[in-house]
């Protein structure tokens, strides 16, 4: 198996502007390989550009849908600007798929508007996607496609998706993982809306060919929005169904200050039915990145208010790009729990703060909620990021896992309860540290030095397959 991820490219060819289809490919989703430009602008339903569409897998072959720009009346059918068009890897037997053809039949559907999902299939065999605007299109065939309607409760907004609720990947003894309402939600809705990305869960019910299927709340659940990454900003995510693994993934665009936009790291998201909540944690891959073993010190009693380096014995620079994750002992009392990273040795406050601000539940609460953040208040590039993160009695430490990419980085709270996507601005030292205001033990931290994501197609063709992988 060979992954394959599509990113806009803003190389368009004149008279076009803005973005084509570039195209990395991976055998183990953490060491990619550049390919050449996968689509291009040279028809006349998508000379501007190719902007957010969507790939899928029909009959083990890839589709691709993707919105082609055009100037509205030029051709005269490009009455919105945009239209939908399909691309087929044109040699079937590579398995980097490094073509790509068009098939005549293009434009599939004309007036359209932008980000059509990647589609799922009824019962019926009928397949179907929604877009920007929230209508729901469906083909049987994957040439001859139609409008089924506005989907009620599909909120019109960019970059959506739709599917099945992951799975469940906590293992827990406790009674609380089981749904008590007897009900389970049995969809996921997620968009890029207001300036983030969210997901909603419900109960889908899907219909015959050409009605549409109802998208309600679940007895017993919420029906709201819920941020996937509460940092500086993650964006326009994509999603996709992994069969090797039997998981879902998702990744978006990290718009980070001083950088142009950068590509977070995979996350698998998971279903946690006692916290009612989706997870969103690094894939198990992440640790090929793995180089060498940093130094730290574990079981260390924190005193009030005082700043232990983790780094102090490392080499110079090693925190600029690398792996921490700290975990802490459950207090008995209220404390902030704090790991500093991009920072001084002399003055941790001069780099990121992230921190959980914990308080013990109550006899009765069984979940509960506590404070996870990010903090930087020197430099130019200042911010103070807080958002909620559930806990259970049953958790027995509370950990903090960043990962550090020069002026990025990556925060998971809890296994990705709560994730951040931050701007780091890089320092000379690049130390890390940890404290706790009122007192607290830190139970174990560990740190890597982390590799090179890029390497040849030839290396990718060479490289077991992941599912051989330990």
């Amino acid at each position: 198996k060979i992954y394959h991820l599509f990113y806009q490219d803003h190389l368009a060819s004149p008279p076009g502007r803005g973005p084509i289809f570039g195209h990395v490919v991976s055998r183990d989703l953490v060491h990619w390989a550049r390919m050449p430009v996968a689509i291009w602008n040279d028809k006349p339903y998508d000379y501007v550009a190719i902007y957010t569409g969507s790939a899928n897998v029909v009959d083990g072959d890839p589709v691709i849908i993707y919105p082609g720009l055009c100037n509205p009346g030029k051709p005269d059918y490009c009455t919105s600007g945009t239209n939908y068009a399909l691309a087929f890897p044109s040699n079937r037997s590579d398995p980097l798929l490094t073509e790509w053809m068009k098939p005549d039949y293009n434009p599939i559907i004309t007036g359209s508007q932008r980000d059509p999902t990647t589609a799922w299939q009824e019962d019926s065999g009928e397949w179907r996607f929604t877009n920007f605007d929230s209508k729901v299109y469906g083909t049987m065939n994957w040439k001859d496609f139609y409008l089924i309607g506005e989907q009620p409760n599909f909120i019109v907004a960019e970059c959506p998706s739709f599917f099945p609720l992951p799975k469940t990947r906590i293992k827990r003894t406790s009674s609380l993982d089981t749904d008590k309402t007897g009900n389970a939600p049995s969809h996921v809705y997620k968009v890029s809306w207001k300036g983030a990305d969210w997901w909603q869960v419900g109960t889908y019910t899907g219909a015959q060919p050409k009605v549409l299927g109802k998208w309600e709340q679940t007895p017993g659940y919420d029906f709201d929005m819920h941020l996937f990454d509460n940092g500086q900003r993650m964006y326009a995510s994509k999603d996709f169904y992994d069969p090797v693994k039997d998981r879902r993934i998702l990744w978006g665009w990290g718009i980070i200050k001083n950088l142009d936009g950068v590509q977070t790291m995979p996350r698998v998201l998971s279903w946690d039915p006692k916290l009612r909540q989706i997870i969103s944690s690094p894939i198990e891959e992440q640790d090929y990145l793995r180089e060498k073993v940093l130094p730290t010190d574990t079981n260390i009693r924190l005193m009030n208010n005082e700043t232990v380096s983790l780094s102090k014995s490392w080499p110079r620079g090693a925190g600029i790009q690398c792996e921490v994750e700290v975990k802490f002992a459950l207090p008995s009392r209220a404390a902030l729990l704090q790991l500093y990273i991009m920072a001084s040795e002399n003055d941790p406050s001069a780099g990121t703060l992230l921190y959980i601000h914990y308080k013990p539940p109550t006899a009765n609460e069984d979940i509960f909620e506590v404070y996870a953040g990010a903090y930087r208040s020197k430099g130019d590039t200042t911010y103070d990021y807080k958002a909620k993160l559930k806990l259970s009695k049953e958790d027995q430490y509370l950990s903090i896992r960043a990962y550090v990419d020069r002026s990025m980085s990556e925060v998971y709270f809890q296994g990705g309860r709560t994730v951040m996507t931050l701007s780091t601005p890089r320092t000379l030292e690049a130390s890390v540290a940890v404290a706790a205001d009122t007192g607290a033990v830190l139970e174990s931290a560990q740190a890597w030095t982390v590799g090179n994501i890029w390497i040849t197609k030839e290396q990718v063709l060479q490289q077991k397959p992941l599912s051989a992988c330990k």
